[in-house]
C-alpha cells in the first residue's frame, strides 16, 4: 500500500461503520485546536470506527492463524543484512491459490494436508545490487508425515520442471536430517530450494543469486530454513476444528487489541484481508521491512491494523509523534517528495512516491495512533487522510 508498502492486507472480515461518541479515554482531547474536524473534506470515505469484529468462526480461524503466523516467520534482513527490500510473494497462505503463488507450477505436491502458512520475500535493494533474493515460507500441515512427505515431492517436483542439464541435488543442504534441496539456473542466475519438515510444519526458502554466487545461495537458504525452524517452534498454533472437532474452547479475537476497528475498511473483501500483525508480523508487508520493524518495535507499537490504512498505536502520545516522524523518513529518504497537506489539517503529511508516477501517501496522528493511507491521485489520498484522522479522533487512547 503505497510508499513502503508491498499490497494490501489480507481482510478477514469487511469492516461495518458505527456511529456513535468517542469512548472514554478517547482522542477528542487531542485534536488540534486549529482544526475544524467537522469541515474537512473525507469523501465518501467512513468517519466512525467500525463495530467490535468479535471472534474468529471455524471458517475464519484458518485465516486467522495464517495472520498469526507472520510474526514467528524470520525477516529476510534477520538472514542477511543485504535482502532489505520487501517484495513478492509475501502471503498468509490459506488456500491452495496462495500456495501456487509460492511454490509456482509445483505447488500441486505441497497441497495434501496443508492447512495454512506464510511467506515471505525481499531482495537486495539498487544501493547494494548483488543479485541476491530470498523467499521464506512455512506451512503448517495435520500431521508430521504430511509435512515430510510435501517436503520430499516438493523437492522432485522442482527438479522436474528445472531445465535439462542444470539441476543437481546438492549435499550442503542435504545434510540437514530429513531435507531436501534444488539447485539450478533460472534465466542465467542460480536459485537454491530447501525444503524441511519440521514436525507439522513445512519449512521452505529458496534463494537466487548470480551464477558466479552459489555458496551464497546454498548458504543462506540452509541459514535461513535453520532459523525459521528455531522461530516456528515459538508459535502458539490454535487448533482447528477439522484437528479436534470436539474442543469448543477455542477462541481467537479477530481484532488483537482492539485496533483494526480505527482502520479504513477495505471496500470489499477482493481488495484483501483485513488483519492485524505485530511488528514483525507488519513488516514484511513494507518495501522498507527493516526501518518498519524497527520504529514499531522503538515506539511501542504492539499490533497494526492492516486493511485500506495502517493504524499503529505507539506505547505513548510523545512516541506517536516520533513514530510518525520515523515513518514518514522513510518514505523521504527513499525518494518521496512532499507534497501538500489536506485543506484544513497541516499536521497531516503527504508525499508523491519517488519510484511510481502516480501515488501518494499521507500520514496522520492523534496522539498514540498513526494512520498511514494511500491514493492513486492526491485528493484521494487527501480525503483519505482526512478520514482516518477524524475516525483517530474518537480512538481509546488507554487501549492496551
Amino acid at each position: 500500500m503505497g510508499i513502503g508498502i508491498l499490497a494490501p492486507a489480507t481482510v478477514l472480515i469487511s469492516a461495518c461503520q458505527a456511529s456513535g461518541d468517542p469512548t472514554s479515554g478517547s482522542s477528542a482531547s487531542m485534536v488540534e485546536s486549529s482544526v475544524d474536524v467537522a469541515a474537512l473534506d473525507t469523501g465518501a470515505y467512513p468517519t466512525e470506527p467500525a463495530k467490535p469484529f468479535g471472534y474468529a468462526d471455524p471458517e475464519q480461524l484458518v485465516d486467522v492463524e495464517a495472520q498469526r503466523m507472520a510474526e514467528f516467520v524470520v525477516l529476510p534482513f534477520q538472514i542477511d543484512e543485504s535482502l532489505d527490500l520487501g517484495t513478492s510473494p509475501t502471503t498468509p497462505i490459506r488456500s491452495d491459490r496462495e500456495l501456487q503463488t509460492v511454490f509456482g507450477r509445483a505447488a500441486e505436491a505441497a497441497k495434501a494436508g496443508a492447512v495454512y502458512g506464510f511467506s515471505t520475500s525481499a531482495k537486495s535493494s539498487a544501493a547494494t545490487d548483488t543479485g541476491r533474493g530470498i523467499t521464506i515460507a512455512a506451512v503448517r500441515y495435520k500431521t508430521a508425515d504430511a509435512a515430510k512427505k510435501s517436503a520430499a515431492d516438493l523437492s522432485e517436483a522442482v527438479s522436474k520442471d528445472a531445465p535439462a542439464g542444470v539441476v543437481k541435488k546438492r549435499d550442503p543442504i542435504a545434510t540437514k536430517s530429513g531435507a531436501f534441496s534444488v539447485v539450478s539456473a533460472v534465466s542465467g542466475d542460480i536459485a537454491a530450494a530447501a525444503f524441511v519438515p519440521h514436525g507439522q510444519y513445512l519449512v521452505y526458502a529458496q534463494s537466487v543469486a548470480r551464477s558466479n554466487d552459489t555458496d551464497w545461495a546454498v548458504d543462506t537458504a540452509l541459514k535461513a530454513t535453520t532459523s525459521q525452524s528455531s522461530m516456528i517452534d515459538k508459535f502458539p498454533a490454535t487448533p482447528t476444528p477439522d484437528e479436534n472437532p470436539d474442543d469448543n474452547t477455542r477462541k481467537v479475537k479477530l481484532d488483537q487489541n482492539n485496533i483494526l476497528i480505527y482502520a479504513l475498511p477495505l471496500a470489499d473483501t477482493s481488495d484483501g484481508i483485513a488483519a492485524v500483525y505485530g511488528p514483525q508480523g507488519i513488516a514484511h508487508f513494507t518495501t522498507h521491512q527493516r526501518e518498519t520493524y524497527a520504529n514499531a518495535a522503538k515506539f511501542g507499537s504492539v499490533h497494526t491494523a492492516v486493511a485500506k490504512s495502517f493504524v499503529y498505536r505507539a506505547s505513548t502520545s510523545d512516541n506517536g509523534a516520533k513514530l510518525r516522524d520515523a515513518l514518514v523518513a522513510v518514505w523521504t529518504d527513499n525518494g518521496a517528495r512532499p507534497v501538500e497537506s489536506p485543506a484544513g489539517l497541516s499536521s497531516a503529511k503527504c508525499a508523491k512516491s519517488g519510484t511510481k508516477e502516480s501515488l501518494y501517501n499521507c500520514a496522520v496522528r492523534v496522539g498514540r495512533y498513526v494512520g498511514l493511507v494511500a491514493g492513486d491521485s492526491l485528493a484521494d489520498a487527501q480525503q483519505q487522510a482526512s478520514a482516518q484522522y477524524v475516525i483517530l479522533t474518537k480512538a481509546d487512547q488507554d487501549a492496551n
